[in-house]
């Protein structure tokens, strides 16, 4: 926890900390089921818990500079428990605020709203690490779910009498599905969303919804 937060907990302030505690020592504060602890380890660590004491047995191992050696540092049981099982909460919220939707509205459930389609987004990313591909990126596992979800749920808007469409290529299970793909002539000229092809065309797959030029039709659906 934050120095800030501890309100009137009677615990020494940070900067007491650094100048009076040597490494590895701690001071605790007990009310009721609650516990409060310091722990001086490179910095001061603040700790707060209703399950775990300031008071344990157990060491850890850390890198003296003076004596240049690993020594045996106490550690309190809460600290302990904390390293033990941190890593999930932190990588999740650490995720989910790397590419946190942009988009603002007024109403109050949609901070909430944005939170748990990102949280989605992250388990989902990790389940195909663990089943698929173990060396997917987050962001290209992002890109192509998004287009997934546009290519499916996704609608033209007219404005001004012209089609207006998202551009990028349709999600893979889409292009690779062996449905009745078709090339036919666009409405307006468009961008070809073969990755090798960088020039506009007037065609366009009925399916997939993107723009391309014939000579990039066959090896589109097939990347």
């Amino acid at each position: 926890m934050r120095q800030n937060r501890l309100g009137p907990v009677p615990l020494p302030k940070k900067k007491e900390v650094e100048k009076k505690f040597a490494r590895g020592e701690m001071e605790t504060m007990f009310t009721d089921d609650k516990c409060v602890t310091v722990w001086r380890d490179n910095k001061p660590v603040y700790t707060a818990s209703n399950s775990y004491s300031g008071v344990s047995s157990e060491r850890v191992r850390r890198w003296n500079r003076q004596e240049r050696e690993y020594i045996d540092l106490p550690i309190p049981h809460s600290v302990a428990k904390y390293n033990k099982g941190m890593g999930g909460v932190d990588l999740l919220d650490a995720m989910v605020a790397k590419y946190r939707g942009r988009v603002r509205r007024n109403k109050w459930w949609w901070p909430i709203f944005n939170w748990f389609v990102g949280v989605t987004a992250v388990n989902a990313w990790r389940l195909m690490r663990v089943n698929q591909d173990p060396d997917l990126p987050y962001l290209k596992f992002l890109r192509g779910l998004v287009m997934e979800v546009l290519s499916k749920h996704g609608k033209k808007k007219e404005r001004t009498g012209f089609p207006v469409t998202v551009r990028g290529r349709a999600g893979d299970s889409l292009r690779r599905d062996a449905g009745h793909h078709m090339i036919v002539v666009s409405k307006m000229s468009r961008h070809c969303q073969h990755p090798r092809c960088i020039g506009r065309s007037k065609y366009e797959c009925s399916r997939c919804n993107v723009g391309l030029h014939p000579a990039c039709f066959a090896s589109y659906h097939n990347l």
